[in-house]
């Protein structure tokens, strides 16, 4: 029996570079780099996991006067592990003594901070200020700077409210004399 040709394996680097064009187009296979050489596939990413919100910790420095009382300013904001400490000026712009006080924690007009529907930090104690029943009389033109300490805000909270009790939520800013703040904001 005659065998009219013969099939032989490609083996040679010239006939698999020659079969490569042949195939796709190009002298190198698609898998093989600029040497000839595989190429390795892309590595596996994954998508980094979005940071966690960090406590806004520091000193911040803000300029915030009270709805119901123009004489009260928030000035600055101290934030910690442990503690969120408002700083205040009270003036008394009136032509009389006023008395200014604050109410114990747990009292229902304590004061709080609230950052979203029930998320709070409670009031914990005051400097510079009487707690009742003990009160400041400032006579008229005069200030009193004192601070009040609360509860560690929550890692992440940038932007909160202060109000003297839950009832202080419920009014329309002119409407009573509760202190309240709104969108206290950590810059």
């Amino acid at each position: 029996m005659r065998t009219v040709g013969s099939l032989r394996p490609l083996r040679s680097p010239a006939a698999l570079a020659a079969l490569a064009l042949a195939l796709t187009g190009c002298p190198r296979s698609k898998a093989s780099g600029d040497d000839g050489n595989p190429v390795p596939p892309p590595p596996v990413t994954t998508p980094a996991a979005p940071a966690a919100p960090t406590l806004a910790l520091g000193e911040h420095a803000v300029n915030v006067r009270s709805d119901d009382s123009p004489g009260l300013l928030l000035y600055r904001v101290t934030v910690d592990e442990t503690s969120t400490k408002l700083d205040f000026t009270f003036t008394n712009d009136g032509k009389r003594s006023t008395s200014v006080t604050v109410s114990p924690p747990g009292d229902k007009y304590a004061m709080f901070l609230e950052w979203a529907p029930g998320k709070k930090a409670r009031f914990r104690s005051a400097i510079g200020i009487g707690v009742k029943p003990r009160d400041n009389k400032i006579p008229p033109g005069q200030s009193l700077s004192f601070s009040l300490v609360f509860e560690p805000l929550e890692p992440g909270v940038r932007t909160f409210d202060m109000y003297e009790g839950e009832d202080a939520k419920k009014v329309m800013p002119g409407q009573a004399t509760y202190w309240v703040m709104r969108k206290i904001e950590l810059k």
